[in-house]
């Protein structure tokens, strides 16, 4: 019950731009199936463009706990503050990867075999980004910062291939669905990444003493 609370008051107070994720799914589906769902055209724009979406929630969900002025007053509920942030973050990403699963088995349906490979690449990649959202937003308190940061970070590795920042690099750069023996390794290290950030911002909201 009170899980159906949480996603009903966090839904209706970020309004629309709680769509702003699905409808870019939607367009990017639209954009496969115009391609003919063909390999080398969908698996690039995907799996570049997806991932970043994460952050749109994580940032949005702390818009009203720590950018606006009342937030504070969300820390009256019987609710402990990792369940505003973590949980809150994670409840969302759950969420998030439903709408993932989605899109993934409409796009994959002529591949048949590597729609979980594919689907596992990018839920790793999105919680990297739903972890940099919420950090973002934690430092920043400021969703405009927040977007910024995150964008910043996506257009670098994308325009660089990688090369600027390689050690938290989380794209393949790969215009085909990977085999998990080729991307294991790599999204260990990234969900390892994930979790330190995601622990790291917890941690720093847990020690904030002023909301505005």
């Amino acid at each position: 019950m009170r899980v159906g609370r949480i996603l009903l008051f966090d839904w209706k107070a970020m309004g629309f731009n709680f769509y702003i994720p699905l409808l870019i799914m939607i367009f990017l589906y639209g954009y496969a199936s115009l391609t003919g769902f063909t390999e080398n055209n969908f698996v690039p724009s995907i799996s570049l463009a997806v991932p970043p979406l994460a952050a749109w929630w994580s940032i949005y969900l702390m818009q009203h706990l720590l950018e606006e002025q009342g937030g504070e007053v969300l820390f009256s509920y019987p609710i402990s503050i990792r369940i505003l942030g973590l949980g809150r973050v994670l409840l969302f990403y759950l969420v998030f990867e439903l709408a993932l699963f989605i899109l993934i088995l409409g796009v994959c349906s002529y591949q048949i075999g590597y729609a979980f490979n594919f689907f596992v690449q990018l839920s790793i990649q999105s919680l990297f980004f739903a972890s940099l959202g919420f950090m973002a937003m934690v430092y920043t308190k400021n969703t405009s910062w927040s977007l910024f940061i995150v964008a910043t970070y996506a257009s670098t590795q994308i325009l660089t291939n990688g090369i600027v920042m390689p050690l938290i690099n989380v794209y393949f750069f790969r215009d085909r669905i990977l085999l998990m023996e080729e991307i294991w390794g790599k999204l260990f290290i990234i969900t390892l990444l994930s979790i330190g950030v995601l622990l790291t911002a917890q941690h720093s909201l847990n020690r904030t003493e002023k909301f505005k």
